[in-house]
């Protein structure tokens, strides 16, 4: 199309634009500065640049329907304009966040404050929401006018796509680019891309539904909430391939620099080939506490290796299972999702646990009867030699410093036997979709972090020289409680999943008001005298988490049960969700915030914070270190 007819096709079309924009006083025009598309919304404008359409050789259809396509774009910041001018500091939120990350945990001790660095990290944050937002304005375009729905329209839109570069050496492009490209493509066009590269990432089902079609949905969303579900369902893949890829240049780079590095330490070891070495007798005591901590470490105890074992069994049993208990597809392709996106979380928390049960570890020195060959310490004799007489005298060495080579003695600085996690969630009707889609992440979270604790106590017990156990328990409730998790320490592999897959199901939103007086007197009152006797002597940690999106239907009972449960020593954490009335929050406060009560948190409408905060809250309370 050439420059003559774009003019030509603006004043045909201005009347329909106008309409379209619900404006009389919008107007599109032509420019030639830009070679973008630009929408000036104090202005009321859009800007046409002519030589997109000069020099792209686009139909009169083609060309409508991405004119109209930035008409929605005009709409959408229309409509959303108070949230989109903060929009800014989410995006710099999650590029700070994951730039600190790159520094503290991809590449350990490189220097991420570079600001190419950053800017690089910031644009592949803002190209996430960029291509959503895409997909936005395309699905509520073909909404407003259904003329672009169908067969028909999806090859000149494809054609659009392809004018703009969209399709242009899919293959060659990071694999997290791809993904968004790919998406952008199908949802567009209802057609996958040619050179489709890890198109297969979005063919996987989202709640049962196909991703495209989940997609397409999300789009009717309003901005915040549409951003909140992008990044619960969209960003964690597209971070998991960004992460993949920077770990594969990382090891090309770093293979490269150990080839060079070996061929240095190779020289350097003929050149002192003629040296006299030098013979060790003793290992000093750093040295064994290092060996100690190694142990952590060691390749024997990864995580890794029980997997392994794990793998040639689990898909049998999963699609047996499935089949005994009549587990809808639904409930297995919400779970396993799940389990993929909090995996980064659950990675990091395992960090945390080894972390902590490093620092439980005290050293001691200590000699041992009869006592290990090592070179005297002259100084430490001549200094000390009247303490030598004395102990001499005695019969006993013990307390003189006076062999370079000792003993370490590992003590465990965990004084718990036991640790029982109860987590309490609303299940009323109030709980809409997207509360429960943050709580089940929450919940799932917590629960396989708990697990992973578990699995290290139980694996490092020689090390710590004792076992604590932990027991975890779940309760749902409404207008009455349901306990879908009874308090015990993990179980074979189909009982566990089985009770996931309870978790996830169960969690409906459609158990009527909001009792949370008595899921906390089921725990009050089911104490047995093993666990008062425990608590009292401060040898078992009972945490309580509630999570709840509305006020109490009884405040005061609410408060006597907490009181109760509090004398018995038992730490119990209300987090608010959603939006409350002034009537309902300053209740929340009356229940948990009230000085000397149980802890409470009001998370509001930030749920995405759910899953870290509930982490950060279990870390803290189980950090046996402090």
């Amino acid at each position: 199309m050439g420059l003559s007819q774009l003019y030509e096709f603006i004043a045909a079309e201005k009347r329909g634009m106008v309409l379209y924009s619900r404006d009389p006083h919008f107007v599109v025009l032509g420019s030639t500065e830009n070679p973008k598309f630009r929408i000036d919304l104090k202005e009321k404008q859009l800007f046409v640049p002519v030589q997109w359409f000069d020099e792209g050789g686009l139909r009169p259809q083609e060309m409508e329907w991405k004119i109209y396509h930035e008409l929605t774009s005009y709409l959408l910041l229309k409509e959303e304009y108070k949230y989109l001018a903060h929009r800014k500091d989410r995006v710099m939120e999650k590029a700070k966040e994951f730039n600190s990350w790159m520094a503290r945990d991809l590449f350990p001790g490189k220097d991420f404050s570079q600001g190419a660095v950053f800017d690089y990290v910031l644009n592949e944050v803002r190209r996430f929401y960029h291509h959503l937002d895409r997909i936005t304005q395309g699905v509520r375009l073909a909404q407003n006018l259904p003329v672009y729905q169908g067969e028909e329209t999806a090859e000149l839109i494809y054609q659009v796509l392809v004018h703009e570069g969209v399709t242009d050496k899919l293959e060659n492009r990071s694999t997290h680019i791809q993904y968004l490209y790919n998406m952008e493509i199908e949802a567009l066009t209802g057609f996958p891309p040619g050179d489709p590269g890890n198109y297969e990432l979005i063919h996987r089902k989202i709640l049962g539904r196909d991703t495209i079609e989940f997609l397409k949905d999300l789009c009717n969303y309003p901005q915040d909430i549409r951003d909140e579900l992008f990044d619960g369902y969209f960003y964690p893949v597209y971070l998991e391939l960004w992460i993949e890829e920077l770990e594969a240049r990382y090891k090309e780079a770093e293979k490269k620099f150990q080839e060079v590095k070996e061929e240095k330490r190779l020289l350097k070891v003929m050149e002192s080939m003629d040296e006299e070495e030098e013979t060790i007798d003793a290992v000093d005591l750093q040295e064994q506490d290092k060996l100690a901590n190694e142990e952590l470490d060691s390749p024997d105890n990864d995580d890794q290796t029980a997997q392994e074992r794990k793998e040639n069994r689990i898909e049998k049993e999963i699609e047996e299972m499935d089949k005994h208990w009549s587990i809808e597809a639904r409930t297995r392709a919400e779970y396993e999702q799940i389990k993929k996106e909090i995996n980064p979380l659950r990675s990091q928390m395992q960090t945390f646990w080894k972390e902590m049960l490093r620092k439980s570890l005290q050293f001691k020195k200590v000699f041992k009867r009869p006592l290990k060959k090592g070179s005297l310490l002259i100084d430490e004799i001549v200094r000390g030699y009247p303490d030598y007489q004395e102990s001499m005298r005695k019969g006993s060495l013990n307390d003189l410093e006076i062999y370079g080579q000792y003993q370490t003695r590992i003590k465990s600085m965990i004084g718990v036997d036991g640790i029982e996690v109860t987590l309490m969630i609303d299940n009323s009707g109030s709980m809409d979709d997207i509360k429960r889609h943050y709580a089940k992440r929450a919940m799932s979270a917590m629960l396989f972090s708990l697990q992973d604790l578990n699995s290290y106590l139980l694996r490092y017990r020689k090390v710590l020289g004792k076992r604590t156990d932990i027991k975890t328990q779940v309760y749902y409730f409404g207008s009455d409680f349901e306990e879908i998790k009874p308090l015990s320490r993990p179980q074979s592999f189909q009982k566990e999943e089985k009770q996931w897959l309870d978790l996830i199901a169960y969690l409906n939103g459609l158990s009527g008001h909001t009792h949370d007086e008595k899921p906390l007197r089921d725990v009050y009152e089911n104490l047995n005298k093993e666990q008062k006797d425990l608590l009292a002597k401060n040898k078992l940690l009972k945490i309580i988490f509630v999570i709840t999106d509305g006020a109490s239907n009884d405040k005061e009972k609410v408060k006597e049960v907490l009181a109760k449960l509090r004398q018995e020593k038992i730490v119990v954490l209300g987090v608010q969700i959603g939006k409350l009335t002034e009537e309902e929050l300053d209740q929340f406060r009356y229940i948990w915030q009230e000085p000397g009560t149980s802890q409470g948190i009001i998370l509001g409408q930030n749920l995405s914070r759910l899953p870290n905060l509930l982490l950060g809250q279990l870390g803290s309370l189980l950090n046996l270190t402090k």
